[in-house]
């Protein structure tokens, strides 16, 4: 089995979606659903690591795969995946990956 490697940012990223929609939208159960199948589809992914889509704002060394509303950016390994970015897919992609 492949690794997933979390960046701090992503990870950062993650907690605060589970914030929002347990605390904010009083969804904990929901939250803690969608967490784990965040972490459950990045792991497919590391398992076939060229899986995802290339995205024309971010080059050729960044994949993408979506999960509900949120788009998850990661670097493909030899033996895995580096998760960078994990945002809702509603915002502008450009800004949001200019420092990638």
């Amino acid at each position: 089995m492949n690794g997933v490697l979390w960046t701090p940012r992503a990870e950062i990223e993650l907690e605060d979606i589970a914030f929002y929609i347990a605390v904010r939208d009083a969804r904990p159960t929901v939250a803690s659903k969608l967490i784990d199948e965040i972490v459950a589809k990045s792991q497919q992914y590391a398992n076939q690591p060229l899986m995802g889509t290339i995205h024309s704002a971010l080059g050729s060394r960044y994949r993408i795969f979506r999960h509900t509303r949120y788009v998850i950016v990661y670097e493909p390994l030899d033996k895995g995946i580096i998760v960078h970015r994990v945002v809702d897919g509603t915002q502008d992609f450009r800004r949001l990956f200019r420092d990638l």
